[in-house]
């Protein structure tokens, strides 16, 4: 959803309705699109105890050779291997991943 362009992701967000699964759950739909223009941004998002207690996801975009997002590279697991001071090393090996993907497709 982040790489999305604007007008595709007002479309689909405009029905929306955004259900807590977590404490942590955005329902907010201005947050959510605040959140989004950050991941755009690093090259990664976080999903932080969002959908479950206890775990954190790190993704990154696979992009084809017209620069559209195709696939996503994604890890997975309990915050005590995903702590604060370890988000940003991991989300480095995770947009190297997905980087060295998307150059495969395009070649």
């Amino acid at each position: 959803m982040a790489f999305m362009d604007k007008a595709e992701l007002e479309s689909l967000l405009t029905p929306l309705t955004l259900v807590s699964q977590t404490p942590n759950s955005i329902t907010d739909i201005k947050e959510l699109q605040e959140e989004l223009r950050k991941s755009r941004r690093r090259g990664w998002t976080l999903d932080d105890e969002e959908r479950f207690p206890g775990m954190r996801c790190i993704a990154a975009p696979v992009f084809d050779s017209l620069g559209k997002v195709v696939a996503g590279v994604s890890i997975s697991g309990p915050i005590t291997r995903f702590p604060d001071s370890k988000l940003e090393t991991l989300a480095v090996s995770v947009v190297k991943a997905a980087t060295d993907i998307s150059e495969r497709l395009q070649s």
